[in-house]
C-alpha cells in the first residue's frame, strides 16, 4: 500500500507516474480523468512503443479527447497503439496492469476519488493475477 503522508501528500501518485512510465504494455480500468495520468501513459507508448488498451466511459473519453491538445489520442489510436471500449458504466476504481506493475486506486462511499492511497502490486506472480482479473473484467462488461 502506498499512502501519502504529511510531507508528500501526492506519494501514490507520484509512483504511479514512475511506474508507468517504465511501462508498455499497460491495461486500464479508466472510470476518472487527469491530464498527468494521460500524458504519462502517451509518454510512455511513445516511448516503449507500446500499447494501451483501455475501459472508460464516454464522460471520460470525452475528456480525454478535449484535454489532448497535441492530438497523442487520436494519432496513437490511429496507429494502433490504444484500442479502447466505451461502457455505460465502471466500476468505482482506477485499475492499470502493465508489463512492469499493477494498481489500484479506489473511491470514498461518496464516489469521490481517493488519490491518497494506491495499491501497488509487483512481482511477476502479482501482475499475472492483476492481468487476469483486467480480462476477466473487460469480457464480463463487453457482454
Amino acid at each position: 500500500m502506498v499512502k501519502s503522508n504529511i510531507t508528500e501528500f501526492a506519494k501514490p501518485i507520484n509512483v504511479y507516474l514512475d511506474n508507468i512510465e517504465k511501462s508498455t504494455d499497460i491495461c486500464i480500468i479508466l472510470p476518472v480523468f487527469s491530464k498527468i495520468f494521460m500524458d504519462s501513459i502517451y509518454e510512455a507508448l511513445i516511448n516503449h512503443e507500446g500499447h494501451l488498451d483501455l475501459l472508460t466511459t464516454k464522460t471520460i473519453y470525452d475528456l480525454i479527447v478535449k484535454s489532448d491538445s497535441e492530438n497523442y489520442f487520436k494519432a496513437l489510436v490511429r496507429d494502433k497503439k490504444i484500442d479502447y471500449y466505451i461502457l455505460e458504466d465502471l466500476s468505482n476504481i482506477f485499475f492499470t496492469v502493465s508489463d512492469t506493475f499493477a494498481s489500484i486506486f479506489l473511491f470514498y462511499d461518496d464516489s469521490v476519488f481517493d488519490n491518497s492511497e494506491m495499491i501497488l502490486i509487483e512481482g511477476e506472480s502479482g501482475i499475472n493475477g492483476a492481468r487476469k482479473f483486467y480480462n476477466s473484467y473487460k469480457n464480463h462488461v463487453l457482454k
